[in-house]
């Protein structure tokens, strides 16, 4: 069999992709030029295809930044899903909100503000569809109410798991600042791996992709 060259795979399969609608591509490249983190198309890719698979009816994300995967998101949810999304830097929140507005998509939204790790301990749940994507550091400490409020046969997309390829290295190999975001991201993997709760696959799209199934 053929090695697959990876570079090549990416540019070929970028000339196969959908392009995004104009009011999402605006906001996509407004936030790539000013350095504002977004989810990638490789991301997009796997996540619009989870989304139109299962058409999750009720879906929850941690990390809203400035809107733009909420605003994705809901592009492929049916007018019936309810959304919650977290956010706690306040200038992000407000950008989100004013994002949402213009794209008309505000009153689907239910916005929170605040940390999500106390946030989510108020919420009942239960959700189909669980979109993390927040601050790294803070994935092991709220995976017991990520399990909590997901149902069985819901899913936890967790993005940006390997710290640009970082995660897989020793902590001796990794700069002294960056050691306890890693230690936490490889606990975060390894507890939702190993838990016998979960169906996991790691995958190396973006800047890496823990997806879990909830089996019980």
């Amino acid at each position: 069999m053929w090695p697959i060259d990876e570079k090549r795979f990416s540019v070929f399969a970028e000339t196969l992709r959908k392009p995004l609608p104009a009011e999402l591509s605006d906001l996509y490249q407004d936030a790539r030029k000013r350095g504002i983190p977004v989810i990638d198309e490789e991301t997009m890719d796997i996540l619009s295809f989870l989304l139109s698979c299962k058409k999750p009816e009720r879906l929850l994300e941690i990390g809203s930044a400035i809107g733009f995967s909420a605003s994705f998101i809901i592009h492929y949810l049916e007018p019936s899903a309810t959304f919650t999304s977290i956010e706690y830097n306040d200038e992000m929140a407000d950008e989100a909100e004013e994002n949402w507005q213009k794209l008309g998509i505000s009153e689907r939204i239910r916005f929170i503000r605040g940390d999500a790790v106390s946030k989510i301990k108020d919420e009942t749940g239960p959700y189909d569809f669980i979109f993390l994507d927040s601050a790294k550091g803070q994935y092991p400490l709220m995976l017991p109410d990520l399990k909590r409020l997901l149902e069985k046969g819901g899913i936890l997309f967790s993005d940006n798991v390997s710290m640009e390829g970082r995660v897989m290295e020793s902590r001796f190999f990794v700069e002294r600042r960056d050691r306890t975001i890693h230690e936490r991201i490889r606990s975060f993997l390894w507890e939702v791996s190993r838990d016998p709760d979960f169906q996991t696959d790691l995958l190396p799209l973006g800047d890496g992709i823990l997806l879990a199934l909830k089996l019980v």
